[in-house]
């Protein structure tokens, strides 16, 4: 079970998960589930591991890296510290607490009808607890207070097996079911609620309901050897063939088969691994272990010892132990890389052997003659003794003591340094014309070892974003750990004033010193162009107002954000000739602009108007149309043109457009024709003659 720190609810989380749930179901759970708990904190955060010696059964712990603010050692709960690492690179420690009751070997005595209870501590045996008759093999609950027996009863394929029940406490049977013939190998599940016994002349394995007190039967022909899943919900069984055996593989809510493997005969050693990736079973005629991944099912055989029997695993899972027969040895397989590191030469015929809870100890019976083996796992070397009887015990039959869940529990915490924002070293600069959006910079972002994700804060007249789009005053980049380089957008915000702007973008996450990236940012001002327009006077007349045109506002802005007006001003007066003069723009100023002026012209005209006494309207574009001068300037003047007949053929009000010597869209004949224009209300009406020729 992993458990990860969330920085402020570390203490509240982790303890008040055990105490919701009951502390003592912790020991009712699988062995790889608590076996190994993954921590990892922070520099200067508070550690307050569960309680687990208060449920009757003392530990004591070693601590192997005092450098993460613990000290080495000590008996029973292991206390609240404040971690260190004040360096630039996480330091691990792996705390490992330890049963320290006394445990329990149980050896079932084939030949008495009887288990003797032997203190594993000094190795005495307490007492001998009769039991049924041929006492097989042995399986301890995950808690130590009960011990379950297998009896064969007779000889091989006459009686019915039975389970007696021992009561751990008070060294007695209390209860016993009755099973299948020829009952050889036995199995509790995790959770303490059911018993798993093969039979394999009876072609059955049974299943021991412990709670409601019923058996029932799974079929499967010539059943051999049991082993369950750490979850419980797979069960694992072993069967002889004509030719060759069978690995069934059984879902423990419905007693289905899920799936049956090819092995080799007589396979009577199963074990499944602590963490349920693997089973492991012998191979009796071909000298072999098989490790069958439980995912993908594949087989990996191991070569071992002739005629391997029994099997049993590390706590840990690191060891695989295998007694052989014939070869009168014990195997010792890496699982690691799936290989015998080393054989052990045994006194006598190992036939049962399993490992203790703490893994430190394997305890291994033979005959010829009777013997009791422990191996220390540590140095690989064998103790033994002479036994009363002809032991098998075969299964788990090591106990840490009642209340104990049989497996170190083994913390590994790790301690992060201090939280680092990494400096981008750099300074960003940024520039826009005034009224344009600010293209885009990015800066690297990223930290190590963080207890939550970088806050981006942009100064005063910049904004930020994580996508170069949506843009805003602060972004918060990644998340507790380590954030890697991210690119994060930085602009000047839209309409600011025309000037530079200077700043630092800050760098924030809890626990880390916050950096500060320095970044600057010029406005330009927007190109305004202002153009004077033409005019034109009258010669004597005084000058028109003057007027003139802008282009280049952004933003919807107006004249308004002149802070000075145009001045327009021209050289001509009211005495000035006819002819042009220029009108000229100054003084506009614009605080966000840079101001263009063009200048217009002033055109002092005499105002006369003479028209041309004939046009040729023959479409050669010549003189095509009668083009009085100055005539445009009469803006209420009227035009009429009559026939030698005193007929009127044209007239205007103004003269938008010059005549083109037609009425009503027809060519008017050539001739001589009299016009009459007036300018206004007192001025002279001008007369003459016209010709149109062709």
């Amino acid at each position: 079970m992993n458990f990860v720190l969330i920085p402020g609810q570390f203490k509240y989380a982790l303890s008040h998960w055990f105490f919701a749930c009951g502390l003592l179901f912790i020991f009712f759970l699988p062995a790889k589930l608590i076996a190994q708990n993954t921590l990892t904190v922070a520099d200067g955060d508070a550690v307050i591991l569960p309680s687990f010696s208060s449920v009757g059964c003392p530990y004591k712990w070693l601590n192997n890296n005092t450098a993460i603010g613990l000290k080495s050692n000590g008996v029973g709960d292991i206390p609240s510290f404040t971690a260190i690492n004040k360096g630039a690179t996480p330091i691990t420690a792996t705390i490992t607490a330890t049963p320290t009751s006394d445990g329990y070997a149980y050896i079932a005595n084939s030949s008495l009808d009887n288990v003797s209870v032997v203190n594993t501590t000094t190795g005495d045996v307490v007492t001998d607890i009769t039991v049924g008759n041929k006492p097989w093999a042995v399986a301890v609950s995950p808690d130590g207070s009960r011990v379950y027996v297998l009896n064969k009863n007779d000889a091989r394929f006459a009686g019915i097996g039975t389970v007696s029940v021992i009561d751990a406490a008070q060294n007695e049977v209390i209860n016993t079911f009755s099973v299948g013939k020829n009952a050889i190998s036995i199995v509790v599940s995790p959770d303490g609620k059911k018993v798993y016994v093969a039979n394999e002349t009876s072609n059955t394995v049974s299943v021991i309901d412990l709670v409601n007190s019923v058996v029932n039967d799974i079929s499967i022909n010539s059943a051999l050897a049991v082993a369950i899943s750490n979850d419980g919900k797979k069960l694992y069984v072993t069967a002889d063939g004509l030719l060759s055996g069978t690995l069934y593989v059984i879902n423990t809510d419905n007693n289905s088969i899920l799936k049956k493997i090819d092995i080799g005969l007589e396979a009577t050693g199963l074990v499944a691994s602590p963490d349920g990736s693997t089973i492991y079973l012998t191979n009796d005629y071909l000298n072999t272990v098989s490790a069958i991944n439980t995912t993908s099912y594949a087989v990996t055989d191991i070569p071992v010892g002739q005629a391997p029997y029994n099997i049993t695993v590390s706590p840990d899972g690191s060891r695989v132990y295998v007694s052989n027969l014939t070869s009168q040895s014990v195997s010792i397989i890496n699982t690691a890389t799936n290989s015998v590191i080393q054989s052990l030469d045994m006194p006598s015929v190992p036939q049962g052997l399993s490992v203790s809870p703490s893994g430190t100890e394997v305890y291994v019976t033979g005959y010829n003659p009777n013997t009791l083996s422990v191996i220390n796992t540590a140095t690989n070397q064998i103790s033994t003794k002479p036994w009363q009887a002809l032991a098998n015990s075969n299964g788990n039959f090591v106990s840490a003591g009642i209340g104990c869940n049989n497996v170190p529990i083994v913390y590994k915490i790790t301690v992060n340094p201090p939280p680092v924002i990494v400096d981008p070293v750099t300074t960003t600069v940024l520039s826009t014309q005034y009224g344009t959006d600010c293209p885009p910079q990015t800066v690297d972002v990223s930290g190590n070892y963080l207890k939550e994700g970088v806050e981006v804060t942009a100064p005063d007249g910049f904004e930020v974003s994580l996508d170069g789009v949506t843009f805003g005053n602060t972004v918060t980049v990644g998340s507790a750990g380590d954030v890697p380089a991210t690119p994060v957008y930085f602009r000047l915000k839209s309409k600011l004033s025309a000037e530079s702007y200077t700043g630092s973008v800050t760098l924030s996450s809890a626990g880390a010193a916050p950096v500060n990236a320095p970044i600057t940012g010029v406005v330009t001002p927007a190109p305004l162009t202002i153009t004077a327009d033409n005019k034109h006077k009258f010669l004597g007349d005084d000058n028109p107002i003057f007027t003139v045109k802008y282009a280049g506002f952004v933003n919807q802005e107006d004249a308004t954000q002149l802070t000075s007006l145009p001045l327009v001003t021209t050289t001509a007066d009211k005495t000035s000739p006819i002819g042009f003069y220029p009108i000229i723009i100054s003084g506009a100023v614009a605080a966000n602009y840079d101001i263009t002026t063009v200048p217009g012209v002033l055109e002092v005209i005499s105002g006369t108007v003479d028209p041309p006494n004939a046009f040729t309207p023959n479409g050669d574009g010549v003189n095509d149309n009668w083009e009085i001068k100055h005539l445009d300037l009469y803006t209420n003047c009227t035009v009429e043109v009559l026939n030698r007949y005193g007929q009127k053929v044209y007239y205007s009000n103004g003269y938008p457009a010059p005549w083109n010597g037609k009425l009503n869209g027809t060519n008017l004949p050539v001739g001589t024709y009299y016009y009459i224009i007036k300018l206004g209300s007192t001025a002279k009406p001008v007369t003459g003659y016209l010709a149109i020729l062709r």
